[in-house]
C-alpha cells in the first residue's frame, strides 16, 4: 500500500470517527420533553411519557 493510499485511508477513517462522535453527542443532548412540546403534545412529568390526547394535570 502506498503512502498516498494509506494517508487517504487514515483521513477517511478519521472523518468517520469524528462524524460518529458528533452524532452521538447530538443524541445525548436531545431533549424528549422539548420535542414532545414542539410537536404539540403534552408531557406527563410524573410518569415521563408524552400524550397527544390528554393534557397534563399535575403540580407543574
Amino acid at each position: 500500500m502506498s503512502k498516498r493510499t494509506r494517508a487517504l485511508l487514515l483521513v477517511f477513517i478519521g472523518t468517520l470517527v469524528v462524524l460518529t462522535g458528533v452524532r452521538m453527542a447530538l443524541e445525548a443532548v436531545h431533549d424528549p420533553i422539548d420535542s414532545c412540546l414542539d410537536a404539540g403534545g403534552s408531557w406527563h412529568y410524573d410518569v415521563d411519557e408524552r400524550s397527544f390526547t390528554e393534557n397534563y394535570r399535575g403540580p407543574r
